[in-house]
């Protein structure tokens, strides 16, 4: 919590000014006037005492005629108090913004009018572009010296600190000794035993380590598994296309061999398919087309054994066309009966 020094009042801070600089008589009357952003202040003051202190002008120097409030609030309260004469003006805050100085002169011409100074500090040059910076600054001035010199000359001993504040404030008191005792044991409890458990925490951080380690090494075996895995799915299925193929395939290449030289030689034929015959080892079906009639007879012609199954007329373009199915049981002479292989008895 910071600790609060002084807390002060604008009154008694300009009364402290005025009392510790100037010397003034005792059966004197002063007048001190402060004229603040949105408010104004008349105090009056016999010798070094206070005399009364009007009530507060809820109007500033921006105020239109503030000159005029404060002459009228000076006669007005001069009336109240039955006082005959002031001796002397004191002029502060925003006063001279208000052009106060020349205003009070043609209304009191017997008393002395003047910006509140303080003795010993230098006042602006009149080439100065800040005049009278004393007096409009005189509360936080009068404030800041009261804090440096509590004891200063012409000071009011009073403190408006709260006493709550003020008890808190003290230096320890028997509670704060026994707060100081604790702490001081909870430190030493602490520090005492920050040592074995600092070295457990390391040891279980090395272990969670250690154990990050082997998890990081157990998933790259993992994935080097996941890897293999599909490398040996992937090589059987290419096995099983290849057992697929090797099955029957010389034969199919001696056809497709055959057939494929007999069309070029018959000329003006096209194959569109050929596939085997289900239930009927070794034979096979062809589909194509062709212009001439001729043709076709000439392609069943070339095999050994072969047999018409289909022929139809197409039109393709304005012009017909043969659309056949021939099947072949033996390509030539040569060709021996198709056997499938037998799955090898266990």
């Amino acid at each position: 919590m910071p600790r609060i020094k002084l807390v002060h009042s604008a009154d008694l801070a300009l009364l402290e000014i005025v009392r510790s600089s100037y010397e003034l008589q005792e059966e004197s009357v002063t007048v001190l006037a402060y004229v603040g952003y949105d408010f104004s202040r008349v105090i009056f003051m016999q010798g070094n005492n206070y005399l009364h202190f009007a009530p507060l002008i809820s109007e500033g120097y921006h105020a239109a005629n503030i000159e005029n409030t404060i002459y009228s609030r000076i006669r007005l309260e001069l009336e109240n108090n039955g006082l005959r004469r002031i001796d002397r003006i004191l002029l502060a805050g925003e006063s001279h913004k208000g052009k106060l100085l020349d205003a009070m002169g043609p209304e009191f011409p017997q008393t002395k009018i003047e910006y509140l100074g303080v003795p010993g500090i230098e006042k602006p040059t009149s080439s100065s572009p800040v005049d009278n910076v004393i007096s409009e600054y005189a509360i936080p001035l009068a404030v800041a010296w009261r804090a440096l010199q509590p004891n200063m000359k012409g000071a009011y001993n009073v403190d408006l600190v709260p006493a709550s504040i003020i008890q808190n404030q003290k230096a320890f008191a028997w509670h704060g000794w026994l707060t100081a005792a604790l702490m001081a044991v909870s430190i030493l409890y602490f520090s005492l035993s920050l040592v074995p458990r600092s070295a457990t925490i390391r040891t279980a951080h090395e272990g969670l380590s250690q154990r990050k380690d082997d998890l990081s090494a157990l998933e790259m075996y993992k994935s080097r598994k996941d890897t293999f895995e599909a490398d040996i799915v992937k090589y059987e299925n290419a096995m099983k296309v290849y057992r697929s193929i090797e099955e029957g395939a010389g034969r199919w290449t001696r056809i497709l061999d055959f057939l494929s030289k007999n069309v070029s030689t018959i000329n003006s034929i096209w194959i569109q398919g050929v596939r085997p015959v289900q239930g009927n080892p070794g034979a096979f079906d062809i589909s194509g087309r062709a212009y001439v009639l001729s043709r076709i007879s000439a392609l069943v012609n070339v095999f050994e054994k072969a047999s018409l199954l289909q022929l139809k007329t197409v039109t393709i373009r304005e012009r017909d066309v043969y659309e056949f199915d021939i099947r072949v049981e033996k390509i030539d002479k040569e060709d021996a009966p198709y056997v499938p292989d037998q799955p090898a008895k266990r």
